[in-house]
């Protein structure tokens, strides 16, 4: 019986020794991750833009920048697989998810349809500088 509860014990106090040891590439890898993933879970730029029937017609342009989106994260967790990129690189990656998530935050009934389209067209421009400067 002491057995037992010395190996529940253990289990109890080393379950969270592995998270410990997770580098802040891999943080901020989970964090990249989880932001595209709150944008995607909402449909993405894409989707957002497929319900709006103003924006209907334009909504490849939304699916290019989605595809862009996910590549730069998982650029970020390639690089982190190597070797520890340099913040930079995260802070470009970080304000485009966030660029993303501003738009399918906004109510495309509120928002003008011409507003969204330049916001949309902005974060594909940054999109493709933030390629540039990381070499893809």
């Amino acid at each position: 019986m002491r057995l037992v509860g010395f190996l529940l014990i253990s289990i109890l106090c080393f379950a969270d020794v592995g998270l410990a040891d997770e580098s802040p590439c891999e943080k901020a890898a989970k964090q990249l991750r989880g932001s595209l993933q709150m944008t995607q879970s909402q449909g993405g730029i894409w989707g957002y833009m497929e319900k709006a029937s103003s924006l209907k017609k334009k909504s490849m342009l939304g699916f290019q920048v989605d595809g862009k989106l996910a590549r730069l994260v998982t650029h970020w967790e390639t690089l982190c697989a190597k070797e520890a990129p340099p913040q930079e690189t995260y802070n470009i990656i970080a304000s485009n998810l966030e660029q993303a998530r501003q738009i399918v935050n906004k109510t495309p009934g509120r928002t003008p349809p011409q507003k969204l389209m330049e916001m949309i067209k902005g974060l594909n421009q940054s999109l493709d500088k933030a390629y540039g400067q990381l070499g893809l």
